[in-house]
């Protein structure tokens, strides 16, 4: 296995730089923020942007917790990868994670200065502390499915091989703010979810209301329960799908919240 490091400050845009240089140098994994990443996916993991603080997020980040590091070396030893390329903002933070996935020395040691111009850098720090947003080098469904939480704004990765070429796609990722942003903590109560869903059924043609809406924010996303009120009419099912899309959609959309499920129970019918 060859291991590559790429080192640069905090919020100097090295994870929006990962794919390309992953894609340039053929390097097969990851790993970035406490997590193991292969084609935009996260094989393995606990996010350091979904830690509490600071102080939590950089232990996540080098993996001081033993559950925690062996899952990301499993995953590591079952993915037997030629090369993989770690992303720290030291060279002794690279040490640490290498020593602590019992990984090889790096062979080859890229810093952010060496792929960004000087103005890049600073308005990768003015988004990162005016903004609080970070960049995750994973696609945005993975956000919403291992990530749930997080302020989500896809963007692309493409590049230029050829002068005359157009540019082509090389990947996909993630704008997140996270838990320990600099701007303030970011808190979506079950009560806000629960107007969301009333808004959206309101606005759902034969979808009387709905009662007793219960909402659950776990881990992995939100799970809603209604009983709901219809009108009485042809295409029942049909509505209430509808309604459970329509739901899905605006909380996901408004949140980034992941959406597991939406129950619809149809307690009555009105005439």
């Amino acid at each position: 296995m060859e291991l590559y490091a790429l080192v640069g400050n905090s919020g100097t845009g090295k994870s929006h730089r990962a794919v390309n240089l992953a894609y340039i140098h053929q390097i097969d994994a990851i790993i970035d923020d406490g997590l193991l990443i292969k084609d935009g996916k996260i094989l393995a993991g606990y996010s350091a942007k979904k830690a509490p603080n600071k102080l939590r997020a950089v232990h996540r980040a080098i993996f001081t917790d033993p559950k925690h590091r062996e899952e990301v070396q499993a995953a590591i030893a079952q993915l037997n990868p030629g090369r993989i390329l770690v992303i720290g903002t030291s060279l002794k933070m690279i040490r640490k994670i290498v020593k602590a996935l019992d990984l090889p020395e790096p062979t080859k040691i890229i810093r952010i200065e060496d792929i960004s111009t000087e103005r890049e850098r600073n308005l990768a720090r003015k988004i990162r502390t005016k903004e609080g947003k970070h960049t995750i080098p994973v696609a945005t469904i993975e956000v919403k499915k291992k990530l749930s939480g997080l302020l989500v704004d896809p963007s692309e990765i493409f590049m230029k091989l050829k002068p005359q070429a157009p540019p082509k796609k090389i990947g996909e990722q993630s704008i997140v703010r996270p838990a320990f942003s600099y701007i303030g903590k970011l808190v979506i109560s079950e009560q806000v979810i629960a107007a969301l869903v009333e808004n959206v059924i309101a606005n759902v043609k034969g979808f009387v209301k709905g009662r007793g809406i219960t909402v659950e924010i776990r881990e992995d996303g939100v799970i809603v329960e209604i009983n709901g009120y219809f009108e009485y009419r042809n295409g029942l099912v049909e509505i209430a799908a509808l309604g459970q899309q329509k739901i899905k959609d605006e909380i996901e959309y408004l949140t980034g919240l992941n959406v597991i499920a939406v129950n619809i129970n149809v307690k009555g019918i009105s005439f």
